[in-house]
Formats: structure tokens, sequence, C-alpha cells
């Protein structure tokens, strides 16, 4: 009985294995998620039917929100769904807005042959250009709760852990019937772990492998044995086609934006004084001219100032004439006062000549100081000088004496002549000479020092000589000096006598203009009783109705300037590259959409929203017919590109092709349009090439 229980237990192990393996990959196949964010918006996808059929008509259903959940509506949105590397000739077809349903759209597709498609959507809206893309497979079922949706995982994901669980109901129900106890020990075996590890492996590479190396777009044979190409089928019958000339015609490139129209000046017309409102004659949609008078303040309190302010001017002129007959007299007394001034200041020329003349017997004396103290420092220089020869005389003499003395002992001891001793004997006596003469420079350099310090007192006697003298002159200065200020301070005072006179004429004639001046502008604060308009434009709002009493600073009506006007929308910051300052645009209103305004670009802000992520791009027009209204609605077609001389066919000509990639598969496609050439039968077919700054976004045209 042990075999067959390792056996059965062994058995499970690998139906449990493989049972894993099976439903992992079952599980993540059909667990798609047909929703996607596309820039700003959040798209969900259904189908119609919900089951995606096989080559049936279906339509993709979408549901566009922005990031709050709030619909969005009048947007552009086209979608395509192809097998990845197989295209087969799709085309964007436009999605249309659902009646009665906001934010939803549907676009009709069709899938031709069964496997895995990828569903691009392309939209256009409020907030911007966007593109995504979402998977899609043939059975999947979109709505809520079926294959493919978020919450739901089919019968089929969960049938092999029902059989591996029957399985293991059954075996304990055996094994109990025919007495075997259960034990795990024999999935300890070591070789069991092995297979199951090699299983695992093998199942880890072959998984690796094939997505590696499998090619887009590639089948499977059950894949290709599913295939239905009846899809592919033409109809039955002639079809019949039509011939169409093309044609050279400007076309350019455009993105589409929705934005608003702007005041070129918006003004709060305010009150500037206080007052009450008497008469209004403006209201909200009339046009005003710069000047116009728009409402008129109760101007008695006004009037009243301005006769106050001509009643000051009066007074002021007459105080002027005061202080002219004042300056008068102050004049006659100011020439005595100077000629005082200028006896006094001769008197101090005089004693300043003096003082000049004993301030250069100083300077003399202190130059013969300090030709004395140069004279003493040479000579103090001189005996540092001599106390060092002296010292190395000393020095000299020294070695000497001591060498005459080895010499004599030398000599006595017969070591050396008489010869070397006599020259060592001569040698010392030189030392000794030298030693005196540098005792006698010595007292020499000491006799220029004190001769030296001798003029230097001299000199100092004749400084001090010199500076009594200029010190008497000083004092004498001083006293002339002091009586110059004396008639001084009386000229002064009668100067300033004068000069009081004069600054108050000045002062009078001042107050005169201030005067003047304050009447000019009560007349001026008079004249702000009558409000007008500042800029050409339209009555926008009226806040404040008459007899009310209004403040300075107060609005009172809102003049809004729409000739010019600004034409705004906010551009996502893919398009901004290819938007040039210049460039044209075309501008419908919602009120009037089949009358296209063509305006041109003004201005890129040079500034982005941190959250939409987008910049202003402005449009400024004269806006002499008032089409445009500040505050209104519009959609503005911005050229992104141009070719003048675009060879064009109708966009109903173009198909697309696949293009080979590789020698298998073709994962690319390219437009292409049919040429009918004489006396050719067979079909020629020409590739539309898209000039560098051109894109297909005008319906009706291919550029080639």
């Amino acid at each position: 009985m042990k075999p067959r229980k390792q056996r059965l237990l062994k058995y499970v192990a690998w139906c449990a294995v493989l049972t894993f393996v099976f439903d992992a990959s079952s599980i993540t196949a059909v667990r798609a998620e047909p929703q996607l964010r596309a820039g700003p918006y959040h798209i969900e996808i259904t189908t119609d039917p919900p089951v995606i059929p096989v080559g049936q008509p279906t339509k993709i259903v979408l549901k566009i929100t922005d990031g709050a959940g709030k619909p969005i509506e009048r947007a552009q949105v086209s979608a395509i769904a192809q097998m990845p590397g197989m295209a087969m000739g799709e085309h964007d077809e436009t999605a249309l807005p659902q009646a009665g349903q906001p934010g939803m759209y549907a676009a009709p597709a069709q899938f031709a042959m069964q496997g895995n498609y990828t569903a691009t959507i392309r939209i256009s809206g409020p907030q911007g250009a966007a593109t995504g893309t979402a998977p899609l497979h043939t059975g999947q079922n979109t709505a809520s709760g079926g294959i493919g949706s978020k919450s739901g995982i089919s019968f089929i994901a969960w049938m092999p852990w029902l059989l591996i669980g029957a399985s293991v109901v059954f075996i304990v129900y055996r094994m109990r019937r025919t007495g075997q106890r259960f034990s795990l020990r024999p999935l300890l075996n070591w070789r069991t772990w092995a297979g199951i590890a090699l299983l695992v492996v093998v199942f880890l590479i072959s998984s690796w492998a094939v997505h590696k190396y499998t090619v887009p777009g590639h089948m499977s044979v059950i894949e290709a044995q599913a295939m239905d190409m009846t899809v592919m089928k033409p109809p039955i019958g002639a079809v019949p086609v039509a011939a169409m000339a093309a044609k050279r015609e400007p076309i350019d490139a455009t993105v589409r934006y929705t934005g608003s129209a702007v005041s070129y000046v918006d003004q709060d017309v305010t009150a500037r004084v206080p007052g009450t409102i008497l008469s209004m004659t403006a209201y909200p949609g009339q046009p005003v001219h710069r000047g116009q008078v728009l409402a008129t303040l109760d101007p008695r309190e006004l009037a009243s100032r301005v006769g106050e302010q001509q009643a000051n001017v009066q007074m002021a002129a007459h105080a002027t004439e005061i202080a002219r007959r004042q300056y008068q007299q102050a004049l006659g007394t100011k020439a005595q006062a100077r000629a005082q001034v200028s006896e006094a200041r001769s008197n101090v020329g005089s004693a300043r000549s003096t003082l000049a003349a004993s301030q250069q017997d100083v300077s003399a004396a202190q130059e013969e100081k300090v030709g004395a103290q140069a004279d003493l420092d040479s000579a103090q220089t001189g005996v540092t000088d001599a106390q060092a020869q002296l010292s190395a005389s000393q020095a000299d003499q020294t070695y000497w004496s001591a060498q005459v003395k080895r010499s004599q002992a030398l000599f006595t001891s017969g070591s050396i002549s008489k010869q070397e001793l006599q020259q060592d004997q001569a040698q010392s006596e030189n030392a000794n000479a030298k030693v005196r003469q540098a005792q006698a420079r010595i007292q020499q350099v000491n006799a220029t020092v004190r001769a030296a310090q001798a003029r230097i007192r001299k000199a100092d006697a004749m400084i001090a000589s010199a500076q009594a003298k200029v010190a008497d002159m000083q004092a004498k200065i001083q006293s002339s000096q002091s009586k110059v200020v004396q008639a001084q301070a009386n000229a002064n005072a009668l100067t300033s006598a004068a000069d009081g006179a004069q600054h108050e004429i000045a002062h009078s004639q001042a107050g005169v203009r201030q005067a003047e001046a304050q009447l000019n502008t009560a007349r001026v604060v008079a004249g702000y009783t009558e409000i007008r308009a500042d800029v050409n434009g339209v009555i926008t709002q009226r806040y404040i109705s008459p007899g009310v009493l209004v403040q300075p600073g107060q609005a009172i009506l809102k003049v809004s300037q729409i000739s010019p006007i600004r034409l705004q929308a906010n551009v996502a910051e893919s398009d901004l590259p290819n938007i040039r300052v210049g460039g044209r645009v075309r501008v419908t209103t919602a009120r009037d959409p089949g009358h296209t305004v063509e305006a041109h670009v003004s201005s890129v802000f040079p500034a982005a929203d941190p959250s939409s992520r987008t910049s202003v791009v402005e449009a400024i027009i004269a806006n002499l017919d008032r089409r445009f209204v500040p505050g209104e609605y519009i959609t503005m077609d911005i050229t992104t590109g141009e070719n003048r001389k675009a060879l064009v066919v109708p966009s109903s000509a173009v198909i697309y092709q696949a293009k080979a990639t590789s020698p298998v598969l073709a994962t690319e496609q390219t437009a292409a349009v049919w040429v009918i050439t004489a006396g050719q039968p067979e079909q020629r077919v020409y590739t539309c090439t898209m000039h560098p700054e051109v894109k297909q976004d005008r319906p009706g045209k291919c550029p080639t």
C-alpha cells in the first residue's frame, strides 16, 4: 500500500503545480481593464454589444470626464481599433456625442479576427488635446462585472481549483476506506521537490522566451484557426467608384481649442470726491467715448471751497506788498556796516604781514636745526663705524699677541726660524697700530658730534626767539580780527534784516502762488463732480443708482474696451512649440458658428498653469463690428504649419497600407491613394508623403 500512497500524493502535488500555472496565466489574461487616462481626461470604454464579437459591426462607447469627474462636452473625439502590428486598412472613426448623455461618445469599430486589439482614443477638448490607448480582445465582456472588467473573474479561472479540490477529497475518502493514514512524509522526498522546481523553472523560461521573441501581431495556431476572414470579403457584385482630379491648394495644419473673449481694457469708473449722485446718464450696453460725462455729483460744497481759496489769494498779495517796504528800509543801513568791516580788515592785513616775516625767521632757524641734526646723525653713524673698527682691531691685536707668544716658544725650542718669529711680531705691531688708529678716529668723531649738538642748541634758541615774535603778531591779529568780527556782526545783523525782509517778500510771493495753486486745485476737485470715461468702450455693469452718497474710490460703473478685443485659449504644452507669433487663427462663436473671423497670434504667454500644464495663446482683433463680447465662448483653430502648394485629394480617397518592417510581419502603415493611369488597367498606389510642417488635421485633404 505504501507505493500506492506515494503515487497518489505525487499526483496531487503535480496537479496543484499545473493548476497554479494555468490559473495564474488565465487570470492575468482575462483581467484587462478597459479604462485609461489621456492627459487631463479620464476615459471608460465599453462596447455595444458588451461582449466584443468577431466580424460583426461594433460600437466603441466612451465616457469622458475630467479629473473631478465632470463630463466633457463639445469635444472632438476619434477612435480606432487595430491589432498590434497588423494594420488592415482601419482609420480613425469620429466618435459622435450621445443625445441626453453628457460626456458619452460612440464610434464604429470592426474586429475582423479573433485576438488582441489596441484601441487608440484621440481627444481635442476644452482642456487641450490628448491621446490614450487601451487593450481589448475579442470575447471580452466590457460591461460591469464581465470578462475583462475590473471586478469580474470567469468561472473558467476557478475550474482547475475546483477539480484539484475534488481530487483531494476523493483521495482522502479512498484512503479512509482502505484503512490508510494520511501523511505528508512522502512530499518531503527531495526527488518530488526537485521535479516540481524543474517544472517551475521550465515554465518561467518558456514564458520569458515567448514574451521576448514573439513578433508583435503574431498569432498562435489556435488564433489563426479561429480567424474569421469573411468580414474582409468585398460586397457581392461590382463596387461603384469615382475619380477626382488632384490639385494644388494651400493647406495648413491647425489645432483646435476653446477659449473666451477678454476685454482689451476693463476699467471701473470711480468717484474721486465724496458726494451725492445727482444724475447718471449711462446704462449697461451703452457705448461711451473718452471724456464723456457718465454721472454728476452735488457741486455746492466744492463751489464754496473755490470761493474760500480766492479770498486766500488776495490776502497773500497784501502781505507781499508789506514785505517789499520793509526791505527798502533795511538796505539803507546795510551800506554803513560794510564800510566799518572794510577798515577792520585792513588792520588785520597789516598784522598778518608782520606775522609772515616772523614765521620766515622761524622757518630759517628750523632749517638750520635740521642741517645740524643731519650732521649730528652723520657723526653718530661715524661713531658706530669707528667703534666697530676698534673692536675688529682689538680682536686682531689679541690674536697676534697670542701668536707672538706661541712663536717665541717655538723659536726657543727650535721649531721655527727667527724670520718666522719676526713676521709674527711685525703682524702684532701692525695690529697694535690699527687699534691706536681706531681710538683716534673715535675721538675725532666724538668732537664732530659735540659740534653738531652745539649748532642744534643755537638753532633752538633762534626758533624760540622767532616763535615769540610770531605769538606777539598772532595776538595783534586776534585783536584786529575781533574788531572785524564785531563790525561783521553789525553788518550781518543789518544784512539779516535786509535778507529777512527780502525773504519775507519771497515767502509772501510763495504764499500767493500757493493760494493760487490751491484755488486751481479747488477748481479741479470741483470738476470731479462730473465723472467721465477714460477709455472708449461699452458700459458692462452699473454698481450704484442715482441719489446714493459715494466716497472716493467707490466704483460706480464698469467700462470695457472691446475695440480692439483679446481672444484667448489655454493651449497644451505639446502644441506650443509649433505656434508662433503672427500665425493665423480662425475664430468662431457659438452664436454664429458659420461665420469665421481671421486673426493672427499676437502673444504666447511665457508662463504655464501648473495644474493644467497649459499656456495662454492670444490674438487681438479690431472688433469694429462688435461681433465678440467679453466672456463669450469661442473656438480657435490655431495654425501650427502650412504648405502653400500642397497636392490635395479628398480624405475619402486615402487608404492605409501595411508597411513591411520584417520578413514576416508588417508593424507599420503608410497613407496612399489610387491613381488612374491611361493604358494601364492594373491598379497603382502612390504613397502620400506628408509635408514636415503639415499635419493631416484638416478634413477632406491629404497633402502629398
